[in-house]
C-alpha cells in the first residue's frame, strides 16, 4: 500500500529518466528502483500499467543484473493476470538483460523463465516480445541437443496453445535453433505418441512437416557435405517411413506430397525411392495419386523409373490424372521421354 502510494508520485518521464545515471552506484540504484516499480503487481493489473511498463523499458537500458531485477521481470513476465502491455515490457527488457551474457551465468536463467513464459497463454504482442528475446539470450551461444530440444519444445508449445497466428519472428528464430538431430528425436517422439493414442496424429503431422521443411530449406548444404550428413538423413527418412506405416491419411498425404519437393539430390532420393514403391495406396484414390505425383517428380531414380513404367503408367486410364503426370516435368523431354529414355534432339533433326 505504501509502495503504490510512492508510485502514484512518479511520472513516465521520471521512470524512463531512471535509463540515466553518471555514476555506477546510481546505475545500481535506478536499477533497483525500477525493478521495484515493473516487478509490483497490483490486483487490478491494469493499475499503473505503464509506469510498470516504462521501468522495464529502463531495466533493459540500464543492463544490471542483479538477482531483484532478474526477479521481477520473472515475477512481471510470469503473471498470467498481469497487463499484457507490462509483459511485453518485461519481455523486451529480459531480451536486453541477455546480451552479452555468458551462458553459464546468468543467461541460462533468463532462459529458463523465457521456457517458463512460452509454455503459458500468451497475448500475440507478449509472444512476439518473449521469442524475440528468448532469440536474443539463446542463439548467440552454442548448446547440447538437450538444451535444443528444451527450446524447441517451448517454441511447439507456444504454437499449439496460440490462437491465432504466430509473428513471423517465431519462425525466424525456430528456424535458427532448429537442427536435424534435434528434428529427428521430436519426430520420433510424436509416431510414439500416435502408437499410444491415435489423436496424437496433429504433433506427428507438424514434426514430419518440420523435418520436411528442413530438408527442403537445406538441400544444397546437406547435398554439399553428404558424406557428413549421411547417417542423419538416412535415419530422417527411416522416420519418415515409421509415420507413414502408421497408415494416419492426413499424415500420410502431406508426407508423400512433401517428399516431392523436399528432395532432388540423387543421392539423397536412393534412401526413400525403394520405401515409396512398396507403398499400398491402391484403396485410396487420393492418396495413390499423390503418390503417382511423386514418383513423377522423383523419377531421375531408377528404381522410381521402373516402377512407373511397369505398374504404373500402364494402369492410367483416366486423361485428367494421366495429363498431370506428363505435365510434370517441364523442357525438352517429358515423362515419357524421360521413363523410356528417348532422345528428343534425334527426333527433332529428323
Amino acid at each position: 500500500m505504501i509502495f503504490a502510494f510512492l508510485l502514484a508520485c512518479y511520472s513516465s518521464h521520471q521512470v524512463l529518466a531512471l535509463a540515466d545515471y553518471s555514476t555506477p552506484q546510481q546505475q545500481q540504484q535506478n536499477a533497483n528502483l525500477a525493478a521495484r516499480i515493473g516487478g509490483d503487481v497490483p490486483g487490478n493489473p491494469q493499475a499503473n500499467k505503464f509506469l510498470r511498463a516504462y521501468a522495464f523499458e529502463s531495466l533493459g537500458k540500464l543492463k544490471v543484473t542483479t538477482p531483484e531485477v532478474i526477479e521481477a521481470c520473472e515475477r512481471a513476465l510470469l503473471a498470467k493476470d498481469n497487463a499484457p502491455y507490462v509483459r511485453s515490457y518485461a519481455s523486451w527488457a529480459i531480451g536486453e538483460l541477455g546480451r552479452g551474457l555468458r551462458w553459464e551465468e546468468q543467461a541460462k536463467q533468463l532462459h529458463q523463465i523465457l521456457l517458463a513464459a512460452l509454455n503459458t497463454p500468451l497475448d500475440n504482442e507478449t509472444a512476439y516480445y518473449v521469442v524475440e528475446a528468448l532469440g536474443k539470450v539463446y542463439i548467440p551461444h552454442e548448446h547440447s541437443i538437450e538444451e535444443d530440444l528444451q527450446t524447441v519444445r517451448a517454441l511447439n508449445a507456444l504454437a499449439a496453445n496460440h490462437p491465432s497466428k504466430l509473428p513471423a519472428i517465431y519462425h525466424i528464430v525456430k528456424f535458427r535453433i532448429e537442427t536435424m538431430e534435434v528434428l529427428i528425436v521430436l519426430l520420433k517422439e510424436s509416431i510414439e505418441s500416435v502408437q499410444q493414442d491415435d489423436s496424437m496424429v496433429v504433433k506427428a503431422y507438424g514434426a514430419s512437416l518440420d523435418v520436411m521443411r528442413f530438408l527442403e530449406s537445406n538441400e544444397a548444404q546437406l547435398s554439399a557435405n553428404f558424406d557428413q550428413h549421411q547417417e542423419g538423413l538416412l535415419e530422417a527418412f527411416q522416420s519418415i517411413k515409421t509415420g507413414l506405416s502408421l497408415r494416419q491419411r492426413s499424415l500420410s498425404l502431406m508426407s508423400i506430397w512433401y517428399l516431392g519437393r523436399a528432395i532432388n539430390d540423387p543421392r539423397i532420393i536412393d534412401f526413400i525411392a525403394k520405401e515409396l514403391t512398396l507403398l499400398d495406396v491402391s484403396q485410396d484414390p487420393g492418396l495413390r495419386l499423390i503418390l503417382q505425383t511423386t514418383l513423377a517428380r522423383l523419377s531421375q531414380n531408377q528404381a522410381i523409373r521402373s516402377h512407373l513404367r511397369k505398374s504404373i503408367l500402364p494402369k492410367v486410364t483416366d486423361a485428367e490424372q494421366l495429363a498431370v503426370l506428363l505435365g510434370i516435368h517441364q523442357g525438352d523431354r517429358d515423362l515419357l521421354q524421360q521413363l523410356y529414355g528417348v532422345d528428343i534432339s534425334q527426333q527433332k533433326r529428323e
